[in-house]
C-alpha cells in the first residue's frame, strides 16, 4: 500500500487556504491498481474526494476559492503518482478544466 502525501499545493487563492488543505492529506493505493481501467478510476476518485474534503475544510463558504484549490490538489495529487494511465484519465475527466463559477447578481 502506497500512501501518497499532499505537499505542496499552492491554491490560486489565499494561501492560509492551500495550508489548510496540505495538513493531513493523503491517499492510499496499491501500485498493482494502476495496472487497470477500473483501478485507476478508482484511484482517481479517491484523489477527487481527498481534495474536495481538504478544500471544503479549508476554503469554507467560497465557492471560488474551493473549486480552484479542487482542482489544482487533484493536479498535485495526480502528479506526485507518477504514473501516465491515471494522468491520461484525469486529463479525459476534466482534470485540467478551467474553473467556473457561477456568479450571482
Amino acid at each position: 500500500m502506497i500512501k501518497l502525501p499532499l505537499r505542496g499545493v499552492l491554491c490560486a487563492a489565499l494561501l492560509s487556504t492551500a495550508a489548510a488543505a496540505n495538513a493531513d492529506t493523503s491517499v492510499q493505493y496499491k501500485a498493482s491498481e494502476l495496472s487497470t481501467e477500473q483501478g485507476v478510476a478508482a484511484v482517481y476518485e479517491r484523489i477527487r474526494k481527498s481534495a474536495r474534503k481538504a478544500c471544503l475544510r479549508a476554503g469554507g463558504r467560497d465557492l471560488k476559492v474551493v473549486s480552484v484549490c479542487r482542482r489544482d490538489v487533484t493536479s498535485e495529487l495526480v502528479a506526485n503518482v507518477a504514473n501516465d494511465r491515471l494522468t491520461q484519465f484525469a486529463q479525459r475527466n476534466g482534470m485540467d478544466k478551467p474553473v467556473m463559477v457561477a456568479q450571482s447578481s
